[in-house]
Formats: C-alpha cells, structure tokens, sequence
C-alpha cells in the first residue's frame, strides 16, 4: 500500500490555525481571496470551472480532481496550482484520522505571472500561473519553505491588518516558493535516471527536518517506490541509509560548529526525540554529540585526503 507525502508537521499546523479561523471568504482587492472548505463526509462536488488562478492546499483529507481525463490526487500538504479556465470534477474525501475534510484555498485576483516576472523574470512563462505552465494542473509537495509562504500570506489577508504593498510581497513570496519546489523536483528527475543515489541526496539535502517518505521521494524523482528501492539496492544501498548518513552529516557540521545546542542540532536533522538523535550519532560517529560538539571533524571523517 502506498502511503501518502508526508509534509511537516509544523507547517500543517500552522495552516490549520488560518483555516480554522476563517469564519468567510478573506478578500485583499485586486490581489486574492482565501478561503476554507471542508466536510465532514465524503463530498461529490461535481464539475466546476476554476475563472481564475487558484491555490489548493489540502490540510486533512485528500482531494481528487478529474481534468481532461487525467486523474490527480492531492493529499495533505501537497499544494494544486490550478490555472484559471480549466473545468475538473471534483471530490472530497476526510481524513480516517480526524473524519474532516479540510483545505485552504487562494483564488489569486492579479496577474500572477506579472509578479514573478517583475521579480524574477528568468523564470516567469508566458500564459502561465506565477511561473507555471498555464495549460495544465501542477501538483506541487509542499516543503517548509512553500508552505510556510502560502500561510504567511494567508494569515495576513485573513487579519485584515496588512498593508497591501507588504501583501503583495507575501504572495509574490508564496508563488515564488512553489515554483522553486516545483523546478527542483523537474530537475531531480532530470538526474535520477543517471544517478539515483546523486538524485536522492540532493533532494533530501533541501530540508533535513523533513519527514521524507519513500512515495514522496519517489514521485518527486518520477519513479515508483519498487524502482527506486531496486536501483539503490543495485547500488548498495537503501533510503533509510542515505537519510541516516545525510542527516549524521549535516550533524557533525553543525555540532562542529559549537554554537548550536544538541536539542536544536536533533530538530534540524529531523528528529523529534534527541536521546533517540544522540544515540544515532553515537553509534555512526562513535562518541556523543556533547563530546564532539565545538571540535572540527577529521579528514578521516570528512573524506578528505592530503
């Protein structure tokens, strides 16, 4: 069974927080509206027509659409860039966990390309959504980057309190970041064929924090689970153990560099407990965090030779 990407916990959290507090639709003019939906039982929306740009970020649930016979399936954390003019049949289906539905969504007023391309324009496209082809639906994996972005946004049109030029910046910020996550993920599939364990530690090296799951990393670098565990194995090697050495890595770096504690070292290289964080690095450093901490790691250590 294929489990689901599974996106930071915080970040859900926080975009929790923005949907539950909006009581209605929250309008900035002539730049987005925000809004909520949920359900409380499987819900047939039906075919609708999406007149703008939309934003869809499901929360709890998954969501399916239907567009011109391709079927697409966003699950919790995974932001659907729609452009405007497309028709999907829509579902909604909760969560087993919670038994809700729920999702923030940003029908986008302005011209989303003309912000990116006044921002960035080496990657804005013509006829397009903020830097995305404007001829099909983009399912993006929200990182704690893109996500962050879509809540800082959000949280400021639905306060009411945000000057609009600052506004635009946030969003400008949010389509910015989901464009970035989404090239990364063209370009590490572009890699992957050549070299799947190269692929892999440079898409996990983007957030350590993360909980990478196999599907997620899987579908970004446009293989399925079974290959891409296949190949590594041909390689000698497994997810867990890329993760575990990237993570020892990123590590003995910081540690190394004495002014982060071993609590704050553990959240940035993805674990939620530092006693189970210290025993790992025990084991692949073979002493503790706190005896290494503020001490440069060794040529034998790094790889380096002399």
């Amino acid at each position: 069974m294929t489990e689901p990407y599974a996106p930071d916990s915080a970040c859900l959290a926080r975009l929790t927080r923005v949907a539950t507090s909006l009581a209605a639709p929250a309008t900035a003019d002539a730049l987005a509206t925000v809004l909520r939906f949920t359900a409380l039982a499987r819900e047939r929306v039906g075919v609708a027509r999406f007149d703008r740009p939309w934003l869809m970020v499901v929360i709890e649930g998954r969501k399916r659409l239907a567009v011109h016979g391709r079927a697409l399936t966003i699950d919790p954390g995974v932001v659907a860039v729609v452009p405007g003019g497309v028709e999907a049949d829509i579902e909604n289906l909760t969560s087993a966990a919670t038994g809700r539905y729920l999702a923030l969504c940003v029908e986008i007023l302005a011209d989303a390309s003309a912000m990116v391309a006044a921002r960035a324009p080496e990657l804005a496209v013509p006829h397009g959504v903020g830097g995305f082809e404007g001829s099909q639906v983009h399912l993006v994996d929200g990182d704690r980057a893109s996500l962050d972005a879509l809540a800082h946004f959000a949280e400021g049109v639905v306060s009411g309190d945000v000057h609009p030029t600052l506004l635009a910046h946030r969003l400008e910020g949010a389509l910015l970041a989901l464009l970035l996550a989404h090239r990364g993920a063209q370009a590490h599939r572009a890699l992957a064929p050549g070299d799947v364990v190269l692929a892999l530690r440079s898409l996990v090296r983007r957030d350590l924090a993360q909980r990478w799951a196999a599907p997620a990393i899987a579908r970004t670098l446009g293989t399925s689970e079974a290959t891409l565990r296949r190949r590594l194995a041909e390689q000698h090697t497994s997810l867990r153990r890329v993760l575990a050495e990237e993570r020892m890595a990123l590590a003995r770096t910081l540690l190394a560099d004495g002014r982060h504690t071993v609590a704050e070292v553990a959240h940035r290289c993805g674990y939620e407990s530092a006693s189970r964080f210290a025993r790992q690095f025990e084991r692949h450093w073979g002493a503790g965090p706190s005896r290494l901490r503020g001490t440069a790691p060794t040529m034998r250590e790094t790889g380096a030779t002399a």
